[in-house]
């Protein structure tokens, strides 16, 4: 269908990268059963040709939509053709057209964005009947997978080696594990609520509630 999802964000990290996916399967309705995204730092830490180790926090976004993550071969844009087309598209289109607009806020720029994107999305194509929406609506929504009833909750992950005093910093903030981890390094995995310590041979979880 070529149907686009554009949304801005102040950076690239991972909790941009995340959301931006959350925001983009709630626009189209539904969940493709693949993707295939570049191979960013955000979304895949190592490519590799047989299978590639991915980040995460991306991995458990894809757990819970129940999709499958196929990262693009380095330097082979053909794998994914319809989207780098649309990436070509939506800068000519949307970024272009807005080049001389003044906002003040990310989310007057996103609304704008927004304005266009209808624009393009409901536009009748050149060569074929129908618009980008129309066709994702009676042809391809049969194939999206329904989204999950249950919120996706956002995570982090980071890495830290634990001091002597047996005390990690997270975020400017001292949190203690089991004394026995004293110059270990640990996986750390971070919620709005929550911060979960591994041990990285073990894979032993330590959990803290945060507050505030």
């Amino acid at each position: 269908s070529q149907m686009m999802y554009v949304e801005a964000f102040l950076d690239m990290k991972s909790t941009s990268w995340l959301t931006a996916h959350v925001h983009a399967f709630r626009y189209f309705g539904g969940v493709t059963e693949t993707l295939v995204p570049d191979n960013l730092k955000t979304g895949v830490i190592k490519a590799q040709r047989e299978e590639s180790i991915l980040n995460e926090a991306y991995r458990e976004l894809a757990d819970h939509y129940r999709t499958v993550i196929v990262p693009s071969r380095v330097r082979k844009p053909k794998d994914k053709p319809s989207a780098e087309g649309s990436v070509g598209y939506a800068s000519r289109q949307i970024i272009a057209a807005l080049r001389n607009a003044q906002c003040f806020h990310l989310t007057e720029l996103n609304q704008t964005i927004f304005e266009k994107l209808e624009e393009i999305n409901t536009a009748d194509f050149q060569k074929r009947p129908g618009s980008r929406k129309k066709v994702l609506k009676e042809e391809k929504k049969s194939t999206l997978q329904q989204l999950p009833q249950t919120r996706f909750k956002m995570t982090e992950w980071k890495t830290a080696k634990v001091q002597l005093n047996y005390h990690i910093q997270v975020e400017r903030m001292y949190y203690s594990v089991p004394y026995e981890y004293a110059r270990e390094s640990v996986d750390i995995r971070l919620t709005t609520d929550l911060i979960e310590v591994y041990f990285k041979e073990a894979r032993i979880a330590s959990h803290k509630r945060l507050k505030g």
